[in-house]
């Protein structure tokens, strides 16, 4: 992925968070897929100013063996 398709794709995320009011919850498995889509979510609520932040998670989906 480009700098730029990434900066666009944090821009449009940022945009979105900013438009919901309700907090994020974000499922992540530790693959490649969850493990871009998690650096793209963190990047896009760094980039919101602190005052605006709501709560945010995210969460690995793996269970543990015992």
């Amino acid at each position: 992925m480009t700098t730029s398709a990434y900066r666009d794709i944090r821009d449009s995320l940022s945009q979105l968070y900013l438009e919901d009011d309700r907090p994020w919850l974000v499922g992540f498995s530790g693959g490649k897929d969850s493990t871009m889509l998690a650096s793209l979510i963190f990047d896009a609520v760094l980039s919101v100013p602190i005052p605006d932040r709501k709560k945010t998670y995210i969460g690995s989906l793996h269970r543990h063996a015992r």
